[in-house]
């Protein structure tokens, strides 16, 4: 097993990535799994702060299922100015930019120490002077893992915890959100939407070839809710016959009590109902 540590600065809590599940854990990989020290790759040399892989060891390391989910990630980080990327058929070379600068160990205690005191003195500060601008920042940063990691809940609204999550073509687990449920109830008046999404549930764990993408599961959702009220609209209705009071029948049989004679009018409308009860029957 291999021994040693790396350095995580309290401050990747500020990184717009640090709560989207895949990019966190791919990151952390890397800082991992690359070389803390200068070394060879089939006999070329491999520098501190790079690593030789490939796409099928990080899903393997990670858990994560899908290559395209990798192949995203290292693309955001190369983008993003944290990775630089040689890739052949083979295998990928990463290069961890300023690894050196996070990673030096070197220092004594003490000089952490103090490190660590002056960084905490200078966020304080910069936390009392710029609220306003951190909220904006928060705000904005949100939005982008929004539009970025669509692997996490991308909703207004917490997921309906007592609704099952429905599984993904790459094995994660989709839940359903407070806000996107009731849209759906409105939407879909006639429709149980939380039974609905039970049979889905059960419809996706049975049938894993057909289950969706991350970008496809809404519009899954919406066709499955939109189908069932179809086939609830278009059910035949029943119908209620009516039958003949007791009066029309004493009528009908000469047997109406004296005082009792009901007038034409309502005798041809009640005639009429039943008629119609007996074609639609």
């Amino acid at each position: 097993m291999k021994q040693g540590f790396i350095k995580i600065d309290r401050q990747i809590l500020e990184w717009r990535y640090h709560d989207c599940y895949y990019a966190f854990t791919i990151w952390m990989h890397i800082l991992l799994l690359a070389n803390w020290t200068d070394g060879y790759f089939k006999g070329n040399p491999i520098k501190r702060g790079e690593l030789v892989t490939s796409i099928n060891n990080l899903m393997l390391v990670t858990g994560i299922k899908s290559d395209n989910t990798i192949r995203k990630w290292l693309k955001v980080f190369e983008s993003e100015d944290m990775i630089s990327l040689k890739t052949t058929n083979k295998y990928t070379h990463i290069n961890i930019v300023n690894y050196d600068k996070f990673q030096d160990v070197g220092e004594t205690l003490a000089e952490l120490n103090a490190q660590q005191s002056a960084y905490q003195t200078a966020y304080q500060s910069a936390q009392r002077s710029a609220d306003n601008i951190r909220i904006i920042r928060n705000i904005r940063s949100k939005e982008d893992i929004n539009n970025t990691c669509p692997e996490q809940t991308s909703f207004a609204s917490e997921p309906v915890m007592d609704l099952p999550p429905l599984i993904l073509k790459d094995g994660s687990r989709f839940h359903i959100s407070q806000t996107h449920l009731k849209e759906f109830v409105d939407a879909y008046p006639d429709v149980d939407v939380r039974d609905q999404i039970l049979k889905m549930s059960q419809w996706l764990k049975t049938n894993p070839t057909k289950r969706k993408t991350e970008n496809g599961i809404m519009r899954f959702i919406n066709s499955w809710i939109a189908r069932a009220e179809r086939a609830y609209t278009l059910k035949p209705q029943s119908y209620v016959k009516i039958t003949t009071p007791e009066y029309i029948r004493q009528q009908e049989e000469g047997t109406l009590p004296e005082g009792k004679t009901p007038s034409k009018e309502l005798i041809e409308r009640v005639l009429r109902l039943q008629q119609e009860g007996r074609e639609n029957g």
